[in-house]
């Protein structure tokens, strides 16, 4: 099969970023020469998933007999969705999902399978039940018709991802208008999201791989995927994308999608889910992921809040919170007059764990906050620390952060060291903020300028309004950073403690400084420092200056003239390779299409396997060929149900190289095929076998008829021809013995022995009637008639001979049986050659054994029915004889075929065969399981 390679891209990719890496360090050791920089170390958020403790499963009794009704349960997924699933080269597959789905399995008894495709055709195949569900997929209403949906699993957040040269500049999901954006086709929710803006031009596309890889080209502005595989994205793709945006508004909660009529199935994954413990989980999600999972959406009932608690919220159905319109990161609102920042996390967090309702009351000023705290206008301020002056209206609930704050000045002015540098010299604060109070109370000598925000703070010592400023840090360096307030420096952190941050609630509201601390005692501390380092995006350089800016300017720009013209060589050098090998891969993948189209439109069956004998492929004809897709299933069980190597295996012929064609007979359908087997030789040397399965069995069937046909026909003329000769000589006997009989009718003794020659001179007749009937069997008249009739007037004629040879026949006749067109004395022909050849059967002188003892008459039975079958008379004769013989089976209907030693030329049967097949009908002989030959004949009403 032909399989596109993106590793010859990635590989060149590589070797970019080494040279990337190798400039970067000689820039680094001469920058390092000159000026010490001190690290500063990034912890990586650790968040701890919180699944139920309980380790064994308690199923109820439906739910065992659904895992007994159900011993295969198959779930869907996009064949390219890394690190979640991975189909290898040799169509096993591994990845977060697969371990997941094991550990399920070994807790709850199950056998779910994950099989996987393009998406968007593996969720219509579980809309129309032919797989069981979805893996690593979303809840949506749009699905609701089809599926219940398992509890999450994991959660991500939609990143948009777009080149690392890329100018567009996404603060919401509103900057997206007019652009293009590349999904995974098939994904409800990016559907939906994008959905919500109609000016954005979504391209679909089979993988993410192949999103990015659209943006990478510049075929598109930005391409989606979740936050959990874009690590796994940055491995293929480098340095050439990065993440533009997150779109945290829109969590996105990843769960099994199981088909609706199967709510048993869905209660058993949950609690498989829960039984496995946190350990367990997370060493399975760090292991594919490369870091700890964030913590699932909280439970509200994993709180315990006492019934007094339960009743205040329920009174409380809207709380207030008095918000600073701009503390970065702490908290602020937007340009659109959304809520922002840590304490905007902690609030959404909170009110889903315990079912408040708390929201910015819009359009206050920090100072109009303060002012309405004494009147109950707000109920809680999420983001402050505790002064004496507060505590006459707040409560505080537990800190959630600790703040430091700093001394802020000009550049070019001198160093300050402490608070008692400040003496005697102007410096801003914030207005009303603990800062203020607490220079007021404990610092009366430094003289205070007051700023209404932290911006108007720091623009007043960069006018030389003031000359310093004491602000909280992490706002500083963000507002320094994104104002360019290049000119100013921070000095110093002026108190030996930071600052506890916690939510004041008004005073005479304690149950919810309770109820707000159970909801804290919650919040595990990865999960806090996850949330401050999503807000904390600019690293802190203290007291860097302009002049030690202009100087790595310097540096770098003096490094970098060394190895300009060795660069811009080797750039267009491997810009050309990368684009060389962008436009082959676009090609592979386009030929892989192809021919993956054509295969999957072909009628004959292929399935593809490996070395090890496993299905690595099957198009939809050999799936439908066997009932279900075998991928990844041993070849020679999922086809024929061996547990060994079948015997005419041409395996080991195909891993040499060789190509092969059989003819085998499916012995799990009985029907006849051509195999033509076929190897695919890899680039890493191995070789899998291509194996086609053609159905011969209507073409067998046909050349069979064909060949009956022609041979009855050369036995019919045959036939004739010898009647002819025979008729010749018959006549003058006739005319002799008439003769005879007239000149000597007074001698007895010559009458006798001309009764004797006249009925052998009948048996002869008889034969030559039969053989020309043989070769005319159509020439009787056709008229309306019922079949129930003629088979009672046969049997009545057999009447005697049936008693003579102790015979019992039995008739089970429909009663009600519609008239057909046929011969009456054609069809008595035939059903008197059936019973009488019946009887013999029983008396061991059939087409069946030598040697063979008479039955006792108890033994000695014929059964008649007659049926309907749609459109088709049904009739079979039953005997109680020793059967045919296997190898008298197939030309049991042949001419002159016979084991009767005594009597019989062998053309009764074949006779027989040849009646029916002119009343368009049919004849067919088998073996009773009981014992016993049964001969069923098929006529057409019409």
């Amino acid at each position: 099969m032909v399989r596109t390679n993106a590793r010859y891209v990635l590989g060149h990719m590589e070797m970019k970023h080494r040279f990337y890496r190798m400039t970067f360090s000689i820039v680094c050791i001469c920058l390092f020469s000159s000026i010490a920089l001190s690290d500063q170390e990034q912890g990586t958020s650790a968040v701890q998933s919180q699944p139920p403790p309980t380790s064994k499963i308690a199923l109820t009794e439906e739910e065992k007999a659904f895992i007994q009704a159900h011993p295969v349960i198959r779930f869907g997924t996009n064949y390219r969705w890394e690190p979640h699933v991975i189909r290898k080269d040799d169509g096993t597959t591994e990845g977060f999902d697969v371990d997941l789905i094991k550990h399920i399995n070994e807790r709850a008894g199950t056998n779910i399978q994950i099989v996987t495709g393009r998406w968007s055709e593996i969720v219509e195949q579980a809309k129309d039940l032919k797989i069981d569900g979805l893996s690593t997929s979303a809840a949506s209403k749009e699905r609701e018709p089809f599926f219940n949906f398992s509890k999450p699993y994991v959660s991500a957040f939609p990143a948009f991802v777009v080149t690392a040269n890329s100018k567009l500049k996404i603060d919401g999901m509103d900057d997206l208008a007019g652009k293009s954006i590349a999904i995974l086709k098939g994904n409800q929710f990016y559907l939906n999201l994008l959905g919500k803006y109609p000016s954005i031009n979504v391209i679909a596309l089979p993988s993410e791989v192949d999103a990015i890889t659209l943006v990478v080209e510049g075929k598109a502005d930005a391409a989606i995927v979740a936050t959990t595989s874009y690590q796994n994205h940055y491995k293929k793709f480098g340095r050439h994308i990065k993440i533009g945006y997150v779109a945290t508004d829109y969590p996105i909660d990843i769960v099994y999608s199981i088909r609706k009529d199967w709510p048993e199935l869905v209660s058993i994954i949950n609690k498989g889910l829960s039984s496995i413990p946190p350990e367990t989980f997370n060493s399975i999600f760090s292991r594919w992921f490369g870091y700890f999972p964030q913590e699932l959406m909280a439970d509200k009932n994993k709180i315990p809040l006492t019934p007094q608690e339960q009743t205040w919220i329920k009174k409380h159905p809207e709380i207030r919170l008095g918000v600073a319109r701009d503390w970065h990161p702490m908290e602020y609102v937007d340009k659109k007059g959304q809520y922002q920042g840590i304490s905007s996390d902690y609030v959404r967090i909170l009110n889903e764990k315990l079912g408040l309702n708390m929201k910015m009351v819009p359009n206050l000023s920090w100072r109009q906050v303060m002012d309405t705290v004494p009147k109950r206008g707000v109920d809680i301020l999420p983001g402050v620390a505790k002064t004496l002056e507060r505590e006459k209206h707040l409560s505080y609930t537990n800190p959630y952060l600790y703040i430091d704050w700093v001394i802020i000045s000009r550049s070019d002015s001198s160093a300050i060291s402490g608070l008692a540098d400040l003496e005697g010299r102007l410096t801003s604060v914030d207005e009303g903020w603990a800062s203020h109070e607490r220079l007021k109370q404990q610092h009366p000598e430094i003289p205070l300028f007051p700023g209404k925000t932290t911006v108007d703070v720091l623009q007043s010592v960069l006018d030389r309004k003031a000359e310093a400023a004491i602000v909280e840090m992490n706002a500083a360096t963000l507002i320094m950073h994104g104002y360019h307030m290049d000119s100013l420096k921070i000095d110093k952190h002026i108190f030996q403690k930071n600052d506890p941050i916690s939510f004041a609630v008004r005073k005479d509201w304690p149950e919810l400084v309770e109820i707000l601390n159970k909801g804290f005692a919650s919040i595990v501390p990865d999960e806090r420092e996850r949330i401050k380092q999503k807000w904390l995006a600019v690293p802190i350089n203290i007291g860097f200056t302009k002049k030690d800016m202009l100087r790595i300017v310097l540096y770098v720009v003096a490094m970098m003239g060394i190895f300009l013209v060795f660069f811009l060589f080797w750039n267009r050098r491997l810009k050309k390779e990368v684009t060389g090998r962008i436009k082959t891969e676009k090609m592979l993948r386009e030929s892989e299409e192809k021919y993956r189209s054509m295969m999957e439109a072909m009628s004959d069956s292929v399935y593809i396997c490996s070395s090890d004998f496993h299905i690595a492929y099957m198009n939809p004809s050999m799936i439908k060929m066997i009932g279900h897709d075998a991928t990844a299933e041993l070849c020679h069980k999922a086809l024929f149900d061996k547990d060994e190597q079948c015997p005419w295996c041409v395996h080991a012929g195909v891993q040499q190289g060789e190509s092969a064609e059989t003819e085998i007979v499916n012995p799990k359908n009985n029907r006849s095929y051509t195999v033509i087997h076929s190897p695919i030789f890899h680039e890493d040397g191995s070789i899998s076998k291509m194996t086609i399965f053609r159905d011969t069995t209507v073409a067998k069937h046909l050349e069979a008829q064909l060949f009956r046909s022609e041979r009855l026909s050369a036995t019919g003329q045959l036939a004739a021809t010898i009647a002819h000769e025979i008729n010749s000589p018959l006549q003058g006997i006739t005319s002799l013995l008439y003769s005879i009989e007239r000149s000597h009718g007074q001698d007895e003794k010559l009458l006798e022995k001309l009764n004797l020659v006249t009925r052998g001179f009948t048996g002869i007749r008889n034969i030559v009637k039969k053989l020309l009937d043989l070769n005319r069997p159509g020439k009787e008249k056709k008229q309306p008639m019922n079949i129930n009739s003629v088979i009672e007037d046969t049997v009545a004629l057999l009447k005697n001979h049936l008693k003579t040879n102790n015979t019992k026949i039995v008739l089970n006749l429909l009663s009600k049986m519609p008239n057909i067109t046929a011969s009456p004395q054609q069809l008595g022909q035939v059903f008197m050659n059936l019973i009488s050849n019946a009887v013999e059967a029983m008396d061991g002188t059939s087409k069946s054994k030598d040697v063979l003892k008479t039955r006792k008459s108890a033994d000695r039975e014929i059964t008649v029915n007659s049926n309907l079958r749609k459109d088709n008379i049904i009739i079979k004769i039953a005997d109680t004889g020793p059967g045919i013989l296997k190898e008298d089976m197939e030309h049991i209907f042949d001419p002159f075929y016979t084991r009767k030693k005594e009597k019989g030329i062998g053309i009764g049967l074949s006779l027989c065969h040849g009646i029916i097949e002119d009343h368009k009908g049919s004849i067919a002989a088998k073996n009773s399981p009981e014992g016993g030959a049964i001969f069923q004949i098929t006529l057409p009403i019409r």
